[in-house]
């Protein structure tokens, strides 16, 4: 046997009803507890159900009252304001839903887990599913996927937070759940209409990333080439000057080109090869304007067209890349193959007979190497003033292009550095007012 104690409190035009009563109730099962909730007379009554067996609490219907609260209150501001008909019909189904809500279902675990009765509100299913749709959202590696999930989950915990099983609103979690939704619904806009202008880049643009970039994602792309500038040249028009500032970063995107230093052929590039990207392949931030070490010439384009040419300020690149940390690893990427292809091209150049005079083509081609290095190296050390959070860039550039200990002391010489302060990340005073007198003194 069940006994079930109510302890009622109503306000009613019948005079024996008036005041506290108290009742007490049996009820052979646990679902004819719910049933006794129907009698009118503990309508808006608090309900305290307690299985006197192993004195354990079961569940609690304090949402009756919290609905017959809402009704009342919702019914004396309809009438004392002339609400419309509409809002009348609006608050019957926000009561049916917040019946439906918190209508709590009573089960029965099984009696190998525990002999106790337990009651759930749909409410509270909704809170659990939140967590757990936010669980599940940190194991998702797609970006949309994982801001559709967000918002689901958010979405729940608004029904729970307003619809609470104990009957007050937490207005505190609803409140950052709907700030919540409202920004990875943003970003959700944004990635959608980001993917949409990258499948409408023109047809060029489209090929070269196709066919020569395809390990940065459709979106990195349109973000890349979105700050970038189309230029165009006609075969024989100068890209770039030797020893000139440069403060750009270039790609072909259609046409072929040729480099030379002082006057001879070291190399030629094409659709797809970068110009004056001054070690980005290493992970060097170089900032500003970077003097060149070659002359590029523009050659033919497609059909014997002009030279197409995809340009970014150096800056803003560099701005850009640090955001973007997905993009700054896969063009990190292109631009390593992009030096793998260099090289074949150089000994394709050899392979043809493309070079006349050996000895002075490895001459020119050792000069611009050398010469390259000491513009970013210069580039660094005047931009940042230590080489703190560059000298692995600077090291794995060393490695990869041949520069050897006296080319790299000479170039820090330049620069009025010693190979002492380049060890220890910054210069010293001493050595400050020694590189300065000799800057004065010509």
């Amino acid at each position: 046997m069940i006994v079930v104690r109510l302890m009622c409190q109503t306000k009613s035009s019948v005079p024996s009803i008036l005041g506290i009563k108290r009742l007490h109730t049996i009820a052979r099962k646990p679902a004819d507890l719910w049933l006794l909730s129907k009698d009118p007379l503990r309508l808006q009554s608090t309900k305290i159900i307690s299985f006197l067996k192993r004195n354990q609490l079961i569940a609690s219907n304090r949402a009756k009252l919290n609905l017959s609260k809402r009704e009342t209150v919702t019914s004396s501001k309809a009438v004392r304001n002339n609400s419309s008909i509409s809002l009348i019909y609006g608050s019957q189904w926000l009561n049916r839903l917040n019946s439906f809500l918190l209508n709590p279902i009573v089960f029965r675990t099984p009696r190998w887990i525990s002999p106790k009765y337990s009651s759930m509100t749909f409410s509270e299913v909704l809170g659990h599913a939140s967590f757990i749709l936010v669980a599940i959202s940190y194991s998702v590696d797609d970006f949309l996927m994982l801001r559709i999930i967000a918002i689901i989950g958010s979405t729940s915990m608004l029904f729970f937070a307003y619809f609470h099983p104990y009957g007050n609103t937490l207005w505190l979690p609803f409140n950052w759940h709907i700030l919540f939704i409202v920004i990875n619904s943003y970003n959700i806009l944004k990635l959608i209409y980001n993917e949409h202008q990258a499948n409408h880049l023109p047809d060029d643009l489209m090929m070269l990333h196709d066919d020569y970039m395809p390990v940065i994602s459709s979106v990195d792309f349109y973000k890349l080439v979105s700050i970038g500038e189309v230029m165009t040249y006609e075969p024989g028009d100068k890209i770039i000057e030797q020893g000139e500032m440069n403060p750009c970063v270039r790609v072909i995107i259609d046409g072929e080109v040729d480099t030379l230093r002082d006057g001879v052929l070291t190399y030629q590039m094409g659709t797809g090869g970068f110009m004056s990207e001054a070690g980005l392949h290493t992970g060097l931030k170089t900032e500003g304007d970077v003097r060149s070490s070659c002359t590029i010439i523009a050659k033919k384009g497609q059909d014997k067209s002009n030279v197409k040419v995809m340009q970014w300020d150096r800056n803003a690149l560099m701005e850009l890349l640090q955001k973007e940390t997905s993009l700054r690893m896969s063009l990190k990427s292109v631009l390593s193959w992009d030096i793998i292809h260099k090289l074949k091209s150089q000994r394709q150049l050899l392979a043809q007979d493309g070079v006349k005079d050996l000895n002075k083509w490895t001459e020119k081609r050792n000069e611009q190497n050398e010469t390259r290095y000491k513009s970013i190296l210069h580039n660094i050390l005047t931009h940042h003033g230590q080489i703190d959070g560059h000298k692995t860039g600077l090291d794995n550039y060393r490695t990869i292009h041949n520069i050897d200990d006296h080319q790299h002391n000479k170039a820090l010489e330049e620069c009025g550095w010693t190979p002492e302060e380049y060890e220890v990340g910054h210069k010293t005073e001493s050595t400050n007012m020694t590189w300065l007198r000799k800057l004065i003194n010509g």
